[in-house]
Parts: C-alpha cells; structure tokens; sequence
C-alpha cells in the first residue's frame, strides 16, 4: 500500500491567501526553534503586500509572502506544511527544531 501525500502547500497557501484579504487582520510571522520555545528568535507584524505560489525547477511549490519590512520564502524542498486552526506552520526538513508561525490576528 502506497502512501498519499496530502499537498499541504497548496492548502495553506490558500489559507494564508484566504486570511491576508480580511483588511481587518495583520500578520505575525515568528521563526521559532526548539532550544527557547517560550520566544521566537525573529517576529514580524504587518500586512501582507503580495502572496505569490509558484513552481520552481528542483525546490517544488514556493510560496513568497511580502510585507512592507520583509520577504519571506517557503519552498518544498526545505519545507513541511501544516494548518493549525488559525495558523500556519513551515517545519524545516533538515532539522527537527526550526519552525515558522504565521497567524493572522
């Protein structure tokens, strides 16, 4: 028996696009890892300037989310999608302590 992969980049990138056009919501994006749980090593707040999905040659799907102080890039290849009730989460595949929040709130 074969295992399916549910494509979860496509899932929450249309979360996240969904979330981004309630003008009501901003943005917070944390990189967390592991060692300090309790606080993220870098936090970003804000609105969303452009939400792109597209599929680059050896990375697979990538899902670019700019905001007016920062870009951020999402790629297959490096990254585990998962939708969380009110969140996405991008876990690192090399390593298991490496992850990003993105909440609207």
């Amino acid at each position: 028996m074969g295992l399916t992969e549910f494509p979860s980049f496509i899932s929450s990138f249309r979360f996240i696009e969904k979330q981004s056009k309630n003008e009501l919501l901003n943005i917070h994006i944390s990189l967390n890892h592991y060692d300090d749980p309790s606080e993220p090593i870098l936090f970003v707040e804000g609105k969303i300037k452009s939400l792109l999905l597209e599929e680059v040659d050896g990375h697979g799907k990538v899902i670019t989310i700019t905001t007016n102080e920062t870009m951020f890039s999402f790629t297959e290849k490096n990254y585990n999608a998962k939708i969380s009730v009110n969140a996405v989460v991008f876990n690192s595949k090399h390593d298991n302590e490496t992850y990003y929040i993105i909440e609207f709130i």
